[in-house]
């Protein structure tokens, strides 16, 4: 009877023993889900890699392994099927996120007790998850990718960071060209052989199409494609707004040098892929959300949690909310775009910037760019400015040192991992070393500035054909039925003022766009 009494006692008030955890006969995902809860018991961790099925942060995971010990316990008998394992993990877990269990169960591979096929183990490339469980109205996720440890560089602000995925993950492999693969291979080859000019010929024509080859979490260089990823439900400072310098930083502490986790919603008009992000089990958004370095974006995404967040952040008045009015990013813009009271300002102090690039290249700390017919080396418009530099290393640490000194003193940042290099006519080696100083994107040239073709050759009629079909839609024939004589002359010569000679200011329009131009007034002056 002592004994019986005894044996009770130790089985309600120790920890069982190993075998209890891993029953004989039990099948391997039961086994494995076993094994890591005598682990927690042993090391308070969880699993390596669980945060890449779920939403919730470690210490919430560390919780969950907490109630399923004192569960595999008091189980009799202890689970052996993963249907009975499922069964267990279900009801422990029942008052959690529907998300977090489901993502649970397909780490270990284990069926959903509705019935549902099991989910694949945790060493296969998991599926794409449901909307975040935040939000049952939000959009439904598209992709899910496991990213390569995160560069410094790559986070350009509070809400955008540039990730590199392994091209060897699901999905990805088979939309690469074969073009590129060949590129990396023959790119892998010419750097061991030490032969640096191909090798850097091979980066351009394979940066090109987006992609990159950089080093993995051991060290090893892979062929990896391009994602910038705009955080969705967040909207950070700018750069240039008080709390943007802060917000990114706080951004860079959570996701470098980290393997992200990205839900992708959708795609911006920018060709930024909208999601979320997850670092080691962290909600991005939700740090970045509750530390008050960003709004919620609720005009683009009305998940109730964000709201929360956000209000919380504001009580505490941390970050941004220290502040007593603080402007919304999109105000800003909004205002940037319109050209506020304000605008008169920056028009002011980016004339300076304007002096600053004169006065470098007088006094010979900027190379002149060509022996005659070149006058005008910057371009300003707004706060929108195009620079001409010639590419050697001193001209482009003077034009990264004038930058950073403008914006010192006035207060005007610029975030350089926003700016483009548009280059004419360089060689890789050039390439390589504008991008390793100055730390921008690298785009094609020609392109357009400021909603015009710039290039090397004169602009043709049908480059300038979008100025015409500009102009037609602002001159659409229901909006003559409404007006009277006056009315539709008025609406024809502001059109004609705005769009032909914005044109103008830079470019020689081609008399068959004027005719054209007439062509598309001439009928709306006249009653229909």
């Amino acid at each position: 009877m002592g004994n019986s009494i005894y044996r009770f006692l130790c089985g309600v008030c120790s920890d069982l023993s190993d075998a209890a955890f891993t029953p004989h006969g039990a099948h391997d995902s039961v086994a494995k889900l076993g094994q890591d809860i005598l682990n927690f018991q042993r090391t308070k961790q969880v699993p390596e890699g669980l945060g890449r099925h779920v939403v919730s942060s470690q210490n919430a995971q560390a919780n969950w392994y907490k109630k399923l010990q004192v569960a595999w316990k008091k189980a009799r008998p202890t689970p052996t099927t993963p249907e009975d394992a499922a069964q267990l993990v279900v009801l422990t877990l029942k008052n959690h996120q529907k998300a977090d269990v489901e993502g649970f169960l397909a780490f270990y591979g284990l069926p959903h007790p509705n019935g549902a096929a099991p989910s694949a183990p945790s060493h296969a490339p998991a599926p794409a998850p449901a909307a975040h469980p935040t939000a049952p109205t939000h959009k439904p996720v598209k992709a899910e990718l496991h990213t390569l440890p995160v560069d410094a560089k790559a986070v350009a602000d509070g809400d955008t960071v540039t990730v590199y995925v392994d091209v060897s993950e699901r999905g990805e492999s088979s939309s690469v060209p074969a073009d590129i693969k060949k590129a990396a291979a023959e790119r892998t080859k010419a750097r061991a052989a030490r032969d640096y000019p191909k090798a850097d010929a091979l980066q351009k024509t394979i940066a090109d199409a987006g992609y990159r080859q950089v080093p993995n979490a051991k060290g090893q260089e892979v062929l990896a494609r391009k994602y910038r990823i705009r955080l969705s439900g967040i909207d950070a400072p700018e750069s240039s707004m008080p709390y943007g310098k802060e917000a990114k930083e706080a951004l860079l502490k959570l996701v470098e040098g980290k393997c992200l986790t990205v839900h992708i919603y959708d795609t911006d008009r920018y060709g930024r892929s909208v999601g979320d992000l997850h670092a080691g089990g962290v909600f991005v958004q939700e740090q970045m959300l509750k530390k008050g370095f960003a709004w919620h974006y609720a005009a683009y995404d009305k998940r109730a949690e964000l709201a929360k967040w956000q209000s919380q952040a504001q009580a505490a008045r941390k970050g941004l909310w220290a502040s007593k009015k603080p402007q919304e990013p999109w105000e800003y813009r909004k205002a940037k775009r319109n050209g506020d009271t304000d605008s008169w300002v920056v028009d002011t102090v980016m004339d300076i910037l304007h002096l600053l690039f004169e006065r470098a290249a007088a006094d010979g700390l900027l190379s002149k760019l060509a022996a005659s017919g070149f006058r005008h080396r910057t371009s300003m418009y707004a706060d929108d400015v195009g620079t001409f530099v010639r590419l050697t290393k001193l001209d482009l640490l003077a034009c990264a040192s004038i930058v950073e000194d403008f914006g010192v003193a006035s207060g005007l940042r610029t975030n350089l991992a926003k700016c483009s290099l548009h280059l004419i006519r360089c060689q890789p080696e050039q390439v390589e070393l504008a991008r390793s100083i100055l730390g921008c994107e690298v785009a094609s040239f020609p392109f357009k500035y400021l909603g015009l073709p710039l290039g090397l050759r004169k602009v043709t009629a049908a480059q300038l054909q979008p100025v015409v079909d500009s102009a037609a839609s602002r001159l659409q024939p229901w909006c003559a039925k409404l007006l009277n004589r006056g009315g539709r002359t008025s609406l024809v010569q502001t059109t004609l003022c705005a769009i032909p000679i914005h044109a103008m200011m830079s470019l020689d329009i081609p008399p068959k766009i004027l005719e054209a131009l007439c062509d598309e007034a001439a009928p709306r002056q006249c009653p229909p």
